[in-house]
């Protein structure tokens, strides 16, 4: 069992436990707070999957799933950059709503081909200078971490 699966099943395990000690004390509003919580926790656990530490300088740890930059080396998480704006597809999206009993409901459809557009033509890149990042684990990523960091991957 991996130690992925261990969390969760200490987590279920866990959330079952309170709920069962929630019914018993009697106060159902308090169950809604489980929930969140376990859903918080859930999300986090997931975030968290796939998060091996490769290396560290100084106390900075690099994880497997980091970028770094190939222009001025900064590694960590990288920035979203969409096309598009979001104003025409604010808009978009305003119109389409408007007129979705015009259309019946085909007007929609204007509003999702421009969101998927704008999602499709979207890339990773730098959060300190723009540029283009590629993965800590490539080895393009590799050489470009002994470059700039000096840390043995």
């Amino acid at each position: 069992m991996s130690k992925l699966q261990k969390v969760i099943l200490l987590w279920v395990l866990g959330t079952v436990a309170f709920m069962y000690f929630v019914r018993v004390i009697g106060h159902s509003e308090l169950s809604i707070l489980v929930i969140l919580v376990s859903i918080g926790s859930a999300v986090y656990i997931l975030y968290q999957k796939g998060r091996t530490i490769i290396g560290s300088q100084n106390g900075d740890m690099v994880y497997s799933n980091d970028f770094i930059c190939t222009e001025c080396g900064s590694s960590g998480k990288a920035s979203l950059k969409m096309g598009g704006s979001a104003w025409v597809e604010i808009l978009l999206w305003i119109i389409s709503i408007a007129l979705v009993t015009v259309t019946f409901g085909i007007s929609l459809l204007i509003g999702v081909a421009y969101t998927v557009s704008r999602r499709s033509n979207s890339m990773k890149v730098c959060k300190v200078c723009k540029s283009k990042v590629i993965g800590v684990n490539s080895p393009e990523g590799k050489e470009l971490l002994k470059k700039y960091r000096a840390i043995e991957v």
